[in-house]
């Protein structure tokens, strides 16, 4: 079959997986694709391994060789299903992670099998040739160079010798295939001349870093909501809101199907147009029509007042926030022991409140100091920062997006800080912080193209492990510019 031929592998409800099977030994029970290769190692001989691409667990492993023939035998079977069922017991342990004290817990469990499979999340490069020092040993002298490749890790290197370079080029493919279906992006292959220019290790550390300051990060932001949610929440929304109203939009998300504008795709530049097509959109969703058209008419007097009379906006929008959603006077006392049942529609606090810079400096500032270290960015200008606002049936996301670009305009990148609310939007269940793109100008060097690159995916693969919410592009933010 033609190397283009492809076999949809099924991995479970919601997702499936492209295979390209020119060159593939075998696919094992529709979730699992196997080449044999050879392995070449620290100490020894290369040895014939099965190497295999689990789509249900998404890692690589390896398995002995007990044939040469393409098709496998009952004892290569064999070996498959049980590395396969002890894949499956390690993965089932780190999903059920709470904190990221289990972590090293959880690893354990996957002791017995270290130098038998790797993380597709652990994957940083893909280097063709002899680039490593295994490969570079004298027991790999005789392999072709065409023929060669390693797979870079966190950890170790996985350095694989093809039958001949198209099967090298296949596998290669598959992988490069593998990895951008699961984590979002293509795999940027450093390039070296002689031998691999970085220590894997210092991405290991970076790593391990990040994983414990966004999970700190995200614990905090939920304590902030709880905190500001019911502590004046009102006072506090009107600073940003009207400011921020022109990057805002509120989307409807039925499940196989488009998402779909709620607000006013024509905006006009003024503050009070913009924030009357949020509120407007925002009572569609969430208000009955009598509820919606109160709201509606006690925003329009106050834009009135403010945009006609010259009242102080920050006043009349604070004074239209504690009249519209809340129910009495309440004395201080009460209002303290009471925060719950003071408010009226909550759910538009609940919303609001997490749709300001406040909530996304932390993130901001882990990206810039903590991810990308000595790479300086600026804000990307003009349309570098949106608010999406996106109604599921049983939830509502609140995706803020924001764009940066190095200073010396070498690449740029958009990450998103997302915040999950169960209907009926009281509660604020979960956050996540991912990247949506990144892209690098043609003068920017290659080992800072790498760098930058794996640098943001230790952030991915962070947001992989602690958890990583429903994905979600607008049409208007699909490409280069986020907020058109």
């Amino acid at each position: 079959k033609s190397p283009d031929t492809k076999v949809t592998l099924n991995t479970g409800p919601g997702e499936s997986w492209k295979v390209r099977i020119n060159a593939l030994t075998s696919i094992k029970d529709g979730k699992v694709a196997i080449v044999k290769v050879r392995k070449h190692g620290h100490k020894g001989s290369p040895h014939t391994r099965l190497l295999c691409f689990d789509y249900q667990h998404k890692c690589l492993y390896w398995v002995k060789s007990e044939g040469r023939d393409r098709q496998l035998t009952h004892q290569e079977s064999k070996n498959v299903d049980v590395m396969s069922k002890s894949i499956s017991s390690i993965t089932k342990s780190i999903s059920s992670i709470a904190s990221v004290e289990e972590v090293d817990a959880a690893n354990m469990g996957a002791k017995t099998l270290k130098g038998q499979f790797i993380r597709l999340h652990d994957v940083i490069d893909l280097v063709s040739g002899k680039k490593t020092k295994i490969l570079q040993r004298l027991a790999a002298r005789r392999s072709d160079e065409k023929n060669t490749f390693s797979i870079i890790c966190l950890e170790r290197t996985l350095d694989i010798e093809a039958r001949d370079e198209q099967t090298a080029k296949h596998i290669k493919t598959q992988l490069r295939d593998f990895y951008q279906q699961y984590m979002g992006f293509p795999l940027l292959s450093s390039e070296p001349e002689k031998i691999l220019p970085y220590d894997p290790q210092t991405y290991k550390v970076l790593s391990d870093k990040l994983y414990g300051l966004v999970d700190q990060m995200y614990k905090e932001s939920e304590n902030r909501w709880q905190q500001y949610m019911w502590e004046s929440a009102a006072e506090k929304i009107v600073k940003d809101y009207p400011r921020l109203a022109k990057n805002m939009r509120v989307w409807v998300k039925e499940e196989g199907k488009p998402p779909k504008r709620v607000d006013k795709e024509e905006r006009k530049q003024g503050w009070g147009e913009n924030v009357l097509a949020v509120m407007d959109a925002l009572c569609t969703m969430m208000a009955e029509k009598k509820r919606g058209k109160e709201i509606m008419d006690n925003l329009r007097h106050v834009v009135d007042q403010v945009e006609k009379e010259g009242k102080d906006r920050q006043h009349a929008m604070a004074h239209f926030f504690n009249t519209t959603f809340t129910k009495n006077d309440f004395d201080e006392d009460s209002r303290r022991e009471s925060f719950r049942n003071y408010y009226v529609s909550p759910e538009f606090l609940s919303i609001l409140k997490v749709c300001n810079q406040f909530v996304l400096i932390p993130a901001s500032t882990l990206i810039k100091k903590d991810c990308l270290e000595t790479y300086r960015t600026k804000d990307f200008k003009p349309h570098g920062w949106a608010i999406n606002i996106e109604f599921q049936k049983e939830q509502v996301l609140v995706h803020q997006q924001k764009r940066d670009v190095s200073v010396d305009d070498l690449f740029d990148f958009q990450y998103r800080l997302t915040f999950v609310f169960p209907k009926p939007v009281r509660q604020l269940t979960s956050v996540s912080l991912s990247v949506d793109f990144i892209n690098f100008a043609t003068k920017c060097p290659p080992n800072t193209r790498h760098d930058v690159f794996t640098r943001l995916m230790m952030l991915q693969r962070t947001s992989k492990m602690l958890g990583f919410s429903p994905a979600f592009a607008p049409p208007s933010l699909t490409g280069s510019d986020p907020a058109t």
